[in-house]
């Protein structure tokens, strides 16, 4: 049996306990040193996202500046009232003032027109057919004179210039120019009329002395 000097113990026991907290020294420098890289590639990554957010939010700002070449524009909510517009040119000398009591502009909403004047008259008071509300100019011979409408959104078959040429407003009426109307085309043309929409161009020759066919007796 090997029997250990008490010098020789106590000098295994301290290399013993010197490598004990060798070893703890290192573990606990370990943890420290992997806990300080952890939370450094931590504050890396975390300032890096807020560098890329950056760039992203300026970049999408740039884009938006040049898609927008003249600048940012509000919205438009003004609202265009239905109708049309457009020129009536007169082809004749006027009639004498005795016989030009009235010159208006109807627009019918469908087509052939009613073959009776009291047909036509009782749907302008009902609102049917649309008529300007105001008399027409009266010019020279060869004039032209612009005017505007505003009727409820429709499909119109019939727009044309009448005139009152007698005292009578329930009887004595003619139509002297049509929209479309010509020798070689006689059937008028259509004007359709929607919501918020405006139509121009809608011009008109009127001949005195040269009636087109008169739709009623």
């Amino acid at each position: 049996m090997k029997v250990l000097n008490r010098s020789h113990l106590k000098n295994t026991q301290s290399m013993s306990f010197r490598d004990t907290k060798h070893r703890e020294i290192s573990i606990l420098f370990l943890i420290i040193k992997t806990r300080f890289l952890t939370s450094f590639g931590m504050t890396i990554k975390f300032t890096f996202e807020i560098v890329s957010d950056i760039c992203y939010f300026i970049i999408f700002i740039f884009l938006v500046l040049v898609g927008c070449d003249k600048g940012l524009t509000p919205v438009s909510n003004t609202v265009i009232s239905p109708g049309f517009s457009g020129t009536i040119t007169y082809k004749s000398p006027f009639p004498p003032t005795d016989s030009l009591i009235d010159l208006r502009i109807v627009a019918v909403p469908y087509y052939p027109v009613d073959t009776l004047f009291q047909d036509i008259l009782l749907k302008v008071f009902s609102g049917e057919i649309a008529y300007s509300p105001n008399k027409l100019s009266t010019l020279d011979s060869g004039a032209t004179a612009s005017y505007e409408m505003l009727v409820t959104p429709k499909t119109y078959y019939y727009i044309a210039v009448v005139q009152q040429y007698g005292p009578s407003t329930f009887s004595q009426w003619r139509v002297v120019g049509v929209y479309g109307y010509s020798l070689a085309s006689p059937t008028p043309k259509t004007v359709i009329v929607t919501d918020n929409k405006f139509i121009s161009g809608i011009n008109i020759d009127v001949d005195f002395y040269n009636l087109p066919p008169q739709p009623f007796k």
